[in-house]
């Protein structure tokens, strides 16, 4: 049987998909109009302490247009958390649970 977060992490990898990979990359590593969201180079605003300041953020600035549903925005960002190691394993993210999915610092720009 598959999960909640399982099916949140499905839909956020197909809204990420469609909503975000033509800037950000098909794996989130960045592309001609959006900066890397994936991996050592990612540059997804790091002065939050945890993936509720994250979202509120994200849900005011991407995508440019006003297109996307709440809900939307907590999937994308469990998929994207997933892929960089800070989601809790099972934890399905919404507005109630979003400090327990602390952000780790961001690396170093060299």
């Amino acid at each position: 049987a598959v999960t909640p977060a399982q099916e949140q992490l499905e839909r956020g990898g197909r809204l990420y998909a469609f909503w975000c990979a033509s800037c950000h990359g098909r794996s989130g590593e960045g592309g001609y109009r959006g900066p890397a969201l994936r991996g050592p180079s990612r540059r997804y605003p790091c002065r939050f302490p945890d993936a509720r300041g994250l979202y509120e953020w994200v849900s005011r600035s991407m995508p440019p247009e006003d297109v996307l549903q709440p809900q939307q925005y907590w999937d994308i960002l469990a998929f994207l958390l997933r892929l960089n190691g800070e989601l809790p394993a099972g934890l399905v993210l919404d507005s109630r649970t979003a400090r327990r999915a602390p952000l780790r610092a961001c690396p170093q720009r060299r």
